[in-house]
């Protein structure tokens, strides 16, 4: 749900988005994908000018005698935002939510017990190097 309040002063307009739901992503650790709750609070300046402004990511200029906004564009960027760079089923170190095959495989493969194989001979020349 996404619900955007709008205060008209004479000179500008201050937008004021609250953004809550959930989006389907992937989990960085097991990749399945769950669903993850976000909640957004942003503000948005919007100057009335019919000069061009030197646009910044706090204001955002409209001519004065326009009457829409284009605001998905805002609204996409705010969701963006709130997605954590790695999100996780369980948050954190937990991995109780996790899909536990996957997290198995993963640690078998981290311990080595899956792929017995020699080292490349091409390899020794650079263990001498200190």
């Amino acid at each position: 749900m996404c619900k955007v309040e709008i205060d008209k002063q004479e000179t500008m307009l201050i937008l004021d988005f609250k953004i809550t739901g959930t989006i389907s992503t992937a989990c960085a650790r097991c990749l399945s994908e769950f669903d993850m709750p976000i909640a957004v609070h942003e503000q948005q300046i919007a100057k009335f000018s019919d000069e061009e402004i030197d646009e910044d990511d706090e204001i955002i200029a409209i001519g004065k005698n326009e009457h829409e906004i284009q605001l998905a564009g805002l609204i996409y960027e705010y969701i963006n935002v709130a997605v954590p760079l790695i999100a996780t089923c369980s948050g954190g170190d937990d991995t109780s939510k996790c899909d536990k095959e996957m997290i198995d495989k993963l640690d078998n493969l981290s311990s080595g017990n899956e792929q017995d194989e020699q080292a490349d001979p091409r390899w020794d020349a650079l263990k001498n190097i200190k």
